[in-house]
């Protein structure tokens, strides 16, 4: 029980990190939102946005501060199982790559990995309510992901 209990609150302590300042929250939600209005649209995460996403957070460690291992752990994980997906299946999504370890970047490995579970959850439902077998964006369901997490945090953790 005492194991349970302490995954729990590592599990809490990474929320809180992800989501306790507001400015980054604001910020975040931008970005996911013009993410999910590109890649509805256009189907497609620019580059060029990627690396401004990129450059914010790394600039905001310099000027806000609470740099974590556990954000660059994130990025990097995050980063390199989607592009390890991507490879093996062949798919051309390099700008979801690029997002998801700028996820993985702005909010830390376990966040990011719930994100990332409910990203495909919803993605899977989605499939089979609709019987879709075509590509469909992934930043509505990364956003949806952060939605729950945030949801999550301020309704049972905050």
């Amino acid at each position: 029980m005492a194991i349970i209990n302490f995954v729990i609150q590592a599990f809490h302590n990474s929320l809180q990190n992800s989501f306790s300042n507001l400015y980054l929250i604001i910020i975040l939600n931008l970005f996911f939102l013009f993410a999910t209005y590109t890649d509805l649209k256009y189907m497609k995460i620019y580059d060029k946005f990627n690396a401004v996403m990129l450059t914010t957070r790394l600039l905001s460690f310099f000027i806000i501060g609470g740099f974590k291992f556990d954000y660059l752990f994130g990025g990097i994980i995050l980063f390199a199982v989607f592009l390890l997906g991507a490879v093996m299946t062949g798919d051309n999504i390099a700008g979801d790559i690029k997002f998801a370890g700028n996820i993985g970047l702005w909010c830390g490995l376990i966040p990011s990995v719930i994100i990332i579970f409910f990203t495909l959850l919803l993605n899977l439902i989605f499939r089979f309510v609709f019987k879709l077998k075509k590509k469909i964006p992934l930043a509505p369901y990364f956003y949806a992901g952060y939605i729950i997490l945030g949801l999550y945090f301020f309704l049972c953790v905050y």
